[in-house]
């Protein structure tokens, strides 16, 4: 009786100190999850904001080639401006050099002119009886007097001609003015359009060192959570290793998590010890990650893709605080399906065939799919 008494202190005793140890490797890997999934949070938020920022400093940097294509063109137009006021500048001044000879010529002429008047006013005296008497022919008076109208007629005439050229130079030299006014009126224009983009632009550039700034600080801080992450995720998996796996009598079981994922789970665990094959779908005869975790999906009517990298975007997306037996886990190149208590069970490689693990974290886990819902 005593005997019986003993053993059944020590056995409550024995359990006492499993639930201890249970508790002692429960609490510290709860703790770790959560400062990685904190972790995971942190370095999430970060890469959200980094894509802000590039987005908006992308969208920061086309509009500095907006507006340095406006200042390109703008100082196109200036200097086409320039050439032309230059230009201008020079029809100006011929302008002025033939309104200031026909001035010339008008005045020699005028004065020449005058000359012929105060002769014929200062020798009053003839007349053309006189020129009639003093003719030896009837022919020298009509030529006499032809040549004083003529030259009449001629000084008229010059005087006439260079003051048409004097007007007509006056004009172009106002209208070329004129046009050079409106010329100069639109440069200064240009000249300040294009001093206003360029304070945008530099503006805008400063913007851009800025957000350049702020993107070294992001990324700063995404490599120091991404570091903490896989500090973390090597701490869980020490931590996991010394958790013994549960078994039964008749073998490993899942645990924990839905009914339908552990019927998934439970049914994969059956085929641990076949064969890898690569490109294999053969629960018996071999099958590689993709196509072991594909066959045991369709035995319960599920038909997922073929490759990792199609299943990856297959089903509900679930959090790995949330992960539970059936789900699938996807890490670079490979996949796995879980089976409760950080263990998974996989078609590893040739060398390994189908194996269980014991640590679902022994890689960076890229993406959590559970297949059953969506």
């Amino acid at each position: 009786m005593k005997n019986k008494r003993a053993d059944r202190i020590l056995s409550l005793f024995l359990m006492f100190q499993i639930f201890l140890a249970g508790t002692a490797f429960a609490s510290p890997i709860g703790k770790v999850q959560e400062e990685k999934r904190n972790s995971e949070q942190n370095l999430s938020e970060v890469r959200r904001e980094i894509e802000d920022l590039e987005n908006q400093k992308e969208k920061i940097l086309s509009e500095i080639t907006a507006i340095d294509g406006k200042i390109s063109d703008l100082l196109i137009t200036i200097h086409v401006l320039e050439d032309e006021i230059i230009e201008k500048n020079q029809k100006i001044r011929e302008a002025e050099a033939e309104y200031k000879a026909a001035r010339k010529s008008e005045t020699a002429q005028y004065e020449a002119m005058k000359k012929r008047i105060r002769y014929v006013y200062e020798k009053g005296d003839v007349t053309y009886l006189e020129i009639l008497l003093k003719a030896k022919s009837m022919a020298d008076a009509i030529c006499e007097n032809e040549y004083f109208m003529d030259l009449y007629q001629y000084d008229r005439k010059m005087l006439l001609n260079y003051k048409e050229i004097r007007d007509r130079a006056e004009e172009l030299e106002n209208r070329y003015r004129e046009e050079e006014a409106e010329m100069e009126v639109m440069e200064a224009e240009y000249l300040a359009e294009k001093e206003a983009l360029e304070r945008s632009l530099k503006s805008k550039r400063e913007e851009a060192a800025d957000f350049d700034n702020k993107l070294k600080d992001a990324g700063d801080k995404a490599e120091v959570y991404a570091k903490a992450v896989k500090e973390q995720t090597e701490k869980l998996r020490q931590l996991r290793r010394a958790v013994p796996p549960k078994k039964t009598g008749t073998g490993i079981k899942s645990a924990g998590g839905s009914e339908k994922g552990r019927e998934i789970a439970d049914f994969a665990l059956q085929f641990v010890g076949n064969p890898y094959v690569w490109g294999g779908t053969s629960l018996t005869n071999g099958a590689d990650c993709s196509g072991f975790v594909q066959s045991v999906y369709k035995n319960f009517g599920i038909s997922i893709p073929r490759t990792s990298a199609e299943q990856s975007k297959f089903g509900k997306k679930v959090s790995f605080e949330d992960l539970q037996p059936g789900d699938l886990v996807f890490y670079a190149g490979h996949v796995v399906m879980s089976i409760g208590d950080g263990r998974i069970v996989h078609a590893s490689s040739a060398k390994e065939g189908i194996k269980v693990g014991n640590d679902v974290t022994y890689r960076t886990i890229l993406d959590i799919r559970r297949p059953w819902e969506t």
